[in-house]
This record gives C-alpha cells, structure tokens and sequence, in this order.
C-alpha cells in the first residue's frame, strides 16, 4: 500500500497527482492551440467593425396542424325571464357548436386552396348543424340562417362589441368573393342570402324572409 512519505510541503496521495498532470496537459495544449492560431490569424485590435444586415426578410406563412379527430367545442348559454315580474319563470337556450380542426393529413391541401372557398365550406358545416337544431325546435332552419347574415352584417357592424358579438359576427360573416364552378349549390344560397341583403339595405331583414320569426342574432347576442 502507498505511504506518503513527509515533507516541509503539502502531502500529495496518487489520486490528485494524477489530476494534477491532466491539468497540465490541458493547459499545455491549450497554449499550443492558441500560439497556432495567433501564427494563422492576424492579431485583433480595437477597432473591430462588424457588418450588421438590417435588411428584412420576408417569411412564408406558417400553419398549424392539429391531430386527427381534433374539435373545437363553443357552446353559448342564455338566460332569460318569460313573464313580468322577474323570478317566476325562465327560459334556458343552450348552443353547442362542433368544429373540426385541419389534421396533418389536409391542411397542406387546404393552405394553398382556394381560401375564400375554404372559409364557405367551413361556414357552410357550422350553418348546416344549426340548422339541424333549428328544424328541431320548430323553426324553418335555412330561413333562420339566411336572415342572421342579414342581420349579422346591419347590428354587428358597430366597434363596441363584446367578446361574444364579435364570435358571432365572425360566424356569419360570409364571404363574398367570386364563386367557383366547383362549390357545391348551398355556397351558392348562402352567397345569395348575404349579397341580396347587403344590396337593399333599405329592406327589414324580417321583411325579406318573413318565414323565421326567430331572430339568431338578437338571441345570441343579447339585443332585447
């Protein structure tokens, strides 16, 4: 077994000998390395200047692609007295909307498709399961929806909307672009609906489609 053995100065054991002269081959490497260098590359000064590009670059738009299967639930509730004085009876709406988010497998696809026709496809799902729900409670479900883009475009114009108006305004916000000649006939009755009522504004949207006495937006966003 190792003895140190004594002297005036610190006892060293082999361990820290041993990191000791891996240090100093370390460092004697290390001043190799940088007088190799300093033969190679001119010695550096103060007066360093550096080119800075302030040039902007553009970037391509970028996506973002949920899993398969992937939805978007919204579901708006309403609260409202049926008789005077309040306390006595209520009225209780409740909408549930489904949306499926882009999955990896289409959004390519859909990115670089038309996207006005994206937009009226997307709408165009959205309006046909409330319309599902509207047949359900009795009311002619399509005449519903025709007259909310009517009134969507005349009450949900102002810059003082809440959280929930401007949802719903985005909601029936149909887009007006040109058609294609591949879209299907309800884009084409959605696109009537919301033309029509944007050219006679001087017509009542109840007064254009007398079929719904049902008033989405007035509902949905509180006018009352």
């Amino acid at each position: 077994m190792y003895q140190p053995q004594r002297s005036s100065g610190t006892i060293l054991c082999p361990n820290e000998m041993y990191i000791i002269n891996i240090w100093t081959i370390i460092v004697v490497i290390s001043v190799g390395f940088i007088s190799a260098l300093d033969d190679d590359v001119p010695a550096l000064n103060n007066n360093i200047t550096i080119n800075v590009n302030t040039k902007v670059k553009s970037r391509n738009k970028r996506y973002v692609a949920f899993p398969e299967g992937s939805t978007f639930i919204a579901t708006l509730c309403f609260f409202t007295n049926l008789i005077i004085p309040a306390g006595l009876f209520y009225e209780g709406i409740n909408w549930g909307i489904s949306y499926d988010l882009p999955n990896a497998t289409s959004v390519k696809e859909d990115f670089f498709s038309n996207k006005y026709a994206l937009k009226r496809r997307q709408r165009r799902d959205l309006y046909n399961r409330m319309e599902t729900v509207l047949d359900q409670m009795g009311h002619n479900g399509r005449i519903c929806i025709y007259k909310a883009l009517c009134e969507a475009s005349r009450k949900l114009n102002r810059d003082d909307l809440t959280l929930g108006q401007g949802l719903l305004s985005l909601f029936f916000k149909y887009p007006l672009k040109r058609l294609t000649h591949t879209e299907p006939d309800d884009h084409r009755k959605y696109h009537w609906a919301r033309r029509y009522s944007k050219e006679n504004t001087h017509l009542d949207c109840k007064d254009i489609f007398p079929d719904c006495s049902l008033s989405i937006i007035d509902v949905m966003a509180g006018f009352h």
